[in-house]
């Protein structure tokens, strides 16, 4: 006996705007940290307000990026399970995305300890004001791999869920990598000292939306021999005008011009330009997320 069984599957969207939202913050919570601990690492001088600055607006975004990856749970209260040992699952980069958003919470709040609690005595004061009590050698290495790891992890997410043309290639994280490092990097340009970054920060920058722009070629190309499944991603994703107005357009091309343009270091223009990429920036990650929701084949 043969039994014919008939099943109506639906393309639905599973996520909301919340999602992409959560993404952004957590891209300027660990591009920041990216920018300043990487300097430091290098040998960089950072100054003390540009360092506290970023340590307190890493801390608040990340927090406020937990919040909303809290609402966009079905049931908010059962947060704890994901932090749960005998629940973590090894496969599951959602179980690791929770513990590295945990111990790089716990990381930030363990660097920001000079500037948080007023250390007494003149040995105190002279390691606040020097920041060596935040910014030890191992912790700084620490919170920067760290943000490597939040960085390219959504990559990971994205690229293991079954049907989804637009997000399975191994492209994925190294284009979450560069975008995080661009929106780190907009964002010290905007709050740090507009002096002594100007001419670092603008080839760095032109660098980073080089390099965009290449991931995006790359994965046109491999997105139009990639069969039927390819081209109705391809066709999604470029049909998007988050992606190619918002993301392209807005911070992508419009921040390259400027900074090419630009004769001599000019502040206002740079910050200008730091703003266009972080439009870009939460623009790549919403048009990813819903291009690559709805384009699936029937």
């Amino acid at each position: 006996m043969i039994v014919n069984m008939t099943y109506t599957v639906m393309n639905a969207a599973p996520w909301n705007v919340l999602v992409p939202i959560y993404l952004f913050l957590l891209s300027i919570s660990a591009g920041t940290i990216m920018i300043t601990g990487g300097s430091r690492l290098l040998g960089g001088q950072i100054d003390q307000l540009w360092q506290r600055r970023a340590g307190y607006l890493s801390l608040v975004t990340l927090a406020l990026a937990a919040f909303i990856l809290l609402l966009d749970l079905h049931r908010p209260l059962r947060f704890w399970h994901l932090f749960n040992p005998a629940n973590f699952n090894v496969n599951s980069p959602m179980a690791w995305g929770a513990w590295l958003l945990l111990f790089f919470g716990l990381a930030l709040i363990f660097s920001l300890r000079p500037f948080t609690f007023h250390l007494s005595g003149s040995a105190g004061a002279e390691t606040a004001a020097t920041g060596e009590g935040a910014t030890h050698r191992s912790t700084l290495f620490i919170m920067f791999i760290l943000s490597l790891l939040l960085a390219v992890y959504p990559g990971f997410e994205l690229g293991v869920l079954q049907g989804k043309a637009l997000w399975q290639s191994e492209i994925l994280p190294a284009y979450f990598l560069t975008t995080t490092f661009l929106a780190g990097l907009a964002v010290t340009m905007l709050i740090g000292p507009g002096e002594g970054i100007n001419v670092r920060a603008r080839g760095l920058m032109l660098g980073g939306i080089i390099a965009s722009l290449v991931w995006i070629i790359s994965r046109t190309l491999l997105l139009a021999a990639g069969g039927e499944a390819g081209i109705l991603a391809l066709r999604t994703w470029w049909s998007n005008p988050f992606f190619y107005l918002g993301e392209i357009l807005l911070g992508l091309i419009l921040p390259m011009g400027l900074l090419l343009a630009a004769k001599k270091p000019d502040i206002a223009r740079l910050k200008f330009a730091a703003i266009l990429v972080l439009i870009g920036v939460f623009c790549m990650r919403y048009a990813l997320l819903t291009a690559g929701n709805l384009a699936v084949l029937p």
